[in-house]
Formats: C-alpha cells, structure tokens, sequence
C-alpha cells in the first residue's frame, strides 16, 4: 500500500493536473485526472482496434442470434399493434407529408392557394419576402401549435431546398 498523499498536494509529484489543470478531481497517474487519463487513453489506436474487436465478438454473439432476432421482431410486432405511440406517430407522419404536399404547391409550383388551404399567414425564416399561407386556420377547433411548428419546419426544408438550386 501507498503512503498517503502529503497535506496540500494533488499527487505526489504534482500539484494538478497538467492537461486541464483541475484539482476537484482525483489523480489517476502520471499527472492526469481520472477524465483526463480516460480521454488519453480513449485516443490510443491499438485500444480503439482492441474495443472494436470485442465489440464486434459481443455483437456476434449476443445480437446475431437467431433468438435475439426473433426478440427484436416480436418487439416491434407488439409496438406497432398494441402502443398508442405508434399511432401518434402514424398521425404525425400523414401530417407531415400533407404539408410537405401543399408546402410543395406553393414554393415549387408557385401555384394558387386553394380556399381549403386557406389559413395562418406568415412571412418565412429562410426568405422573407415570401409569404407563405398555412392549410391550419385559426377557428378550426383541432388547431394545435405544433402543427403550425410541423408545417413551419416542412416549409424551411423546402426553401433551403429551392435557395440552394
């Protein structure tokens, strides 16, 4: 066992750390903290070969199996037929593409507005000077704001699209 640390001192032969200078955390060896010693010892490449090796022996092992495959799938099976979040995230996903059709009328085809997409105005982030009209009006009693948010982001994906041609 080691002597103790002298009062006052970080290490024995450092006062702290000399990659980060801190002295909250512990020393682990030559003169590096516990994270500093972590983040040396991380970006050596035989270590970073080393892990990939064993990982990749875990992965087959563990993961290829035909019974963890089969886990993985009757998982999924179950997540799609029986959570309410596989619904939400249907809904939000035929949103997205509704929007991203009407989003694509406006800014590619410079086509009318339709009276049933008539609703919320408001200037772009990306090009101000193009108005765009939104197909969520103000009185519908379903309005929420995050399909405002939804239609907003389809609309700036598709303006840094046409900016960027």
């Amino acid at each position: 066992m080691c002597a103790p640390i002298p009062p006052g001192k970080w290490a024995w032969k450092y006062d702290q750390c000399i990659r980060c200078s801190t002295k909250e955390k512990r020393h682990k060896g030559r003169g590096l903290c516990i994270s500093c010693w972590d983040k040396k010892r991380s970006n050596n490449p035989k270590r970073q070969a080393y892990a990939k090796v064993n990982h990749d022996k875990w992965y087959a092992k563990v993961k290829g199996t035909p019974e963890y495959i089969d886990y993985v799938n009757k998982r999924a099976e179950e997540w799609r037929n029986f959570s309410p979040q596989y619904r939400i995230f249907l809904k939000k996903q035929y949103k997205r593409l509704k929007f991203r059709r009407i989003a694509v009328n406006q800014v590619f085809k410079k086509g009318r507005v339709l009276k049933r997409n008539q609703g919320l105005q408001y200037r772009c982030d990306i090009c101000p000077n193009h108005l765009i009209t939104s197909p969520i009006s103000p009185q519908d009693v379903n309005y929420k704001v995050g399909e405002l948010e939804l239609f907003k982001k389809e609309m700036r994906k598709l303006c840094l699209k046409v900016l960027s041609n």
